[in-house]
């Protein structure tokens, strides 16, 4: 434990300087293949148009379908929506990085997981969300 505590310390006061440290806080560029390209537009468009409120997760939700789901089914959508938001906050704040690209690895991740959110629900109980 010593060694691995002297190890530390010899670390400490040591920096990047400011040109490396932006480049290892760049996220690498590629991977969001054109299906991707296309959700990311369709989703900037709804939150440019105040479709959406990224602020409130229940505006993420299709009233019509879920009005007709049982209680328990519109607790899951809730929950689901509240970490879709989340998410697409995410994605907000990316997207509006003037120093990035969209087309980076991190953007792909918070895509795919808001599709998969989104569609392990939609699945069994239809077009709940209107992203």
């Amino acid at each position: 434990m010593t060694d691995l505590r002297q190890k530390l310390q010899s670390y400490q006061g040591n920096t990047l300087d400011p040109v490396a440290q932006e480049a290892l806080n760049t996220p690498l560029s590629g991977g969001v293949a054109e299906e991707h390209q296309k959700y990311l537009a369709l989703l900037i468009e709804k939150i440019e148009k105040k479709e959406i409120d990224l602020m409130q997760p229940e505006s993420l939700i299709n009233q019509e379908v879920y009005a007709k789901l049982a209680q328990n089914i519109q607790g899951k959508t809730d929950l689901i929506a509240m970490n879709l938001a989340s998410s697409l906050r995410q994605i907000w704040k990316l997207h509006k990085t003037d120093k990035i690209d969209d087309n980076n690895y991190q953007m792909k991740a918070l895509l795919e997981q808001v599709w998969l959110m989104k569609e392990g629900v939609e699945k069994e109980y239809g077009n709940v969300f209107k992203i």
